[in-house]
């Protein structure tokens, strides 16, 4: 597990690897070494030369959590995707837009490739790559390319699906929603996305370290910020109750009354 501590006060941000079964620090783990589970489905990273590190013809392979039966086997010649899970029925798979993965998939799958309504031909060469691929059989359903280029400070790019929702962190703490149907951009703000909800047309995000934001998609409006007592790590959206649930790091799980016409209640404004 790779564990993010936000930097506070005079103390500096770290970025620790902790081994999940003994819950200590272990500086030397190896995601090859590793199955990764995404909720029904076993991930792991193999690398197809002996004693070969994760830099090149890598193989992803997928098996049933419950059964480990195989389920699908994705190979990379070039530097492997990173993996993302999402609340629905897909897996993404993250690459720079210059590097050879990210080239090799755009060729391989152009058919299936979203070029988003701000595209700048600049900016998309050294943009992301997200590639929707079905959780259970691997198989590619869509490549977006976004124009969020690398920083000089590292690479903290990430992207997050909520049904046709499709969240794209940059490097610039910005983070800009797309359709992902189309490529259209729908609205962006400064943070990360928390939560969303394609049928609800609602994103939940965070930009301070005590808050939630909660925005229109229609609109691009922000209808509600709250202040909770600490970092929120993760929310989600109860649309048959019109909730949002959010997970603080003081593990206190907020209930928020969605917004019809009146605000969010349940916490300190």
């Amino acid at each position: 597990m790779q564990a993010h501590v936000a930097n506070r006060e005079l103390k500096p941000a770290l970025d620790p690897w902790i081994d999940r079964r003994t819950g200590k620090m272990a500086p030397t783990l190896s995601i090859a070494t590793e199955n990764i589970q995404y909720r029904s489905v076993l991930v792991r990273y193999k690398p197809l030369e002996p004693d070969q590190e994760l830099y090149f013809n890598v193989e992803i392979d997928a098996v049933d959590a419950a059964s480990g039966a195989p389920l699908w086997s994705r190979r990379f010649a070039n530097n492997p995707p990173m993996l993302l899970d999402t609340y629905g029925d897909q897996l993404l798979l993250l690459m720079d837009r210059r590097s050879l993965t990210g080239g090799d998939e755009l060729n391989r799958y152009r058919k299936l490739t979203v070029r988003t309504s701000d595209e700048h031909k600049e900016f998309d060469e050294r943009g992301l790559v997200i590639e929707v691929v079905s959780r259970r059989t691997g198989v590619p359903q869509r490549l977006v390319v976004a124009p969020e280029t690398r920083s000089e400070r590292g690479d903290d790019r990430g992207a997050a699906l909520y049904g046709d929702l499709l969240a794209v962190q940059g490097d610039h703490d910005n983070t800009v929603v797309y359709r992902l149907s189309d490529g259209k951009r729908l609205l962006a703000f400064f943070g990360r996305a928390l939560a969303g909800d394609a049928g609800l047309g609602l994103i939940a995000a965070t930009n301070q370290p005590q808050d939630v934001s909660i925005y229109d998609v229609a609109s691009g409006k922000e209808v509600e910020h709250v202040t909770l007592d600490h970092y929120p790590l993760a929310a989600r959206f109860v649309p048959e109750k019109r909730h949002l649930l959010v997970l603080t790091a003081t593990q206190r799980v907020y209930t928020l009354d969605l917004p019809a016409g009146g605000p969010v209640s349940g916490a300190i404004r």
